[in-house]
């Protein structure tokens, strides 16, 4: 899946090259969250980004 439409609004979804999650947008929020991954392919921790207050 590299999109999802809600009533409230929709997120978009980007992979890797080999096809784990790379990144995802949530339209609502206007976050986005980065996905790691380690040698083995176990997920790391996930790193948030934020819009700051006033931009568009």
């Amino acid at each position: 899946m590299t999109h999802n439409q809600a009533k409230v609004g929709s997120a978009g979804y980007v992979y890797d090259s080999t096809g784990r999650l790379d990144w995802a947008l949530d339209s609502v929020t206007g976050n986005g969250v980065w996905y790691d991954y380690d040698a083995a392919g176990r997920p790391s921790p996930e790193r948030y980004a934020t819009k700051p207050i006033g931009c568009q």
